[in-house]
């Protein structure tokens, strides 16, 4: 029967965690005990490990990840089984979607759209954003119902406000270089590199 790993809750007050990487891939031999993937929270990095063996039959959240505590990371059980009561968008062995990722193709592509336009609002008004990304939306005065949510459930994560971020600067730039440009003065454009930080403090 496949069984499902989720996201370990590493203390009372961790409600996500960031997969860094990934030691299995889709169709790989498990035995219990094997390591299937490094996480982290804002204090320490972990390794969770297989607690039963089988083949590896979906990954349901990629590396960088912000993954709530509790929430399905992967599915671990016999070749053939089917993974769609787990997650709607798992990649199952092979390299297929499950059935009902394949039901409502429309739909899916969709939802990123739909996301955006109600901003991740949940029943009650509150947007559904994870706490690491809040604080770096709160440090940089982002407004937070302009990001497209991409974690799971529609949750706002790290990536979507970086994403609003960069937005944001290349919005400015845009419009920095258009006053020059109508000044005549030519603007050269910013050379950057994005570099990785690990989240622990």
């Amino acid at each position: 029967m496949a069984t499902a790993v989720i996201m370990p809750r590493q203390g009372q007050s961790v409600e996500s965690c960031i997969i860094t990487k990934w030691n299995k891939q889709v169709g790989d031999s498990v035995t219990e005990g094997d390591v299937l993937f490094s996480y982290e929270t804002d204090k320490a990095s972990f390794e969770e490990e297989a607690k039963v063996a089988g083949t590896l039959l979906a990954i349901l959240a990629e590396e960088g990840d912000d993954v709530p505590c509790l929430e399905n990371v992967c599915v671990i059980g016999e070749p053939g089984e089917d993974v769609s009561e787990f997650s709607a968008a798992a990649t199952v062995d092979g390299g297929e979607t499950a059935p009902a990722a394949q039901e409502a193709p429309a739909q899916a592509e969709a939802a990123p759209v739909a996301a955006a336009a109600t901003g991740s609002v949940q029943a009650g008004g509150r947007i559904k954003i994870s706490p690491r990304a809040k604080g770096i939306a709160e440090n940089q005065n982002l407004d937070i119902k302009k990001a497209v949510p991409t974690g799971p459930n529609g949750r706002i994560i790290e990536r979507d406000i970086l994403e609003l971020s960069k937005l944001g600067a290349e919005a400015m730039a845009s419009a920095a270089t258009a006053v020059c440009a109508s000044a005549g003065a030519a603007v050269p454009e910013a050379e950057y590199e994005d570099v990785a930080l690990p989240n622990i403090r």
